[in-house]
């Protein structure tokens, strides 16, 4: 349940091999299936899980932020060239 050096990867897609399973995947999953075993986790990773879903929710609005910023700036260069 950590990142690989301890910093949330931003722009990495995948996520060192799962302990479960032995196959990669994305954070997305691994958020998922951590908040649907929430019950299940030791409550001594939760500080863990909530930062890590924190980053990736605050990556995905800096993702979107920067992309309707590009299409704003487009918009205006094609109604004012």
């Amino acid at each position: 349940m950590g990142w690989e050096d301890d910093i949330e990867p931003l722009s990495r897609l995948s996520h060192p091999l799962c302990v479960f399973c032995s196959s990669k995947h994305t954070q997305k999953e691994l958020l998922n299936w951590q908040m649907d075993h929430l019950k299940e986790i030791d409550p001594k990773h939760f500080p863990l899980v909530l930062r890590y879903f924190f980053r990736y929710v605050e990556n995905n609005f800096n993702t979107l932020k920067e992309i309707l910023h590009d299409q704003i700036k487009n918009q205006d260069k094609k109604n004012n060239p």
